[in-house]
Formats: C-alpha cells, sequence, structure tokens
C-alpha cells in the first residue's frame, strides 16, 4: 500500500513539474 502512496506522490510531483516547465516556456516566447 505505501508503494502505492509513493507512486502516486511521485505521478503528481511529475505532473506539476510538467505544468510549471511547459508555463515556463509559455512565458519566454
Amino acid at each position: 500500500m505505501a508503494l502505492v502512496f509513493t507512486l502516486i506522490c511521485v505521478a503528481v510531483i511529475c505532473f506539476l513539474l510538467f505544468i510549471i516547465v511547459k508555463t515556463v516556456m509559455s512565458r519566454k516566447k
């Protein structure tokens, strides 16, 4: 159960980082 929770947390963090990078790239243009 803990492993699943960890994987979900990693997936959420990666998703947030992807949104942040996308936003930064859009602002640079």
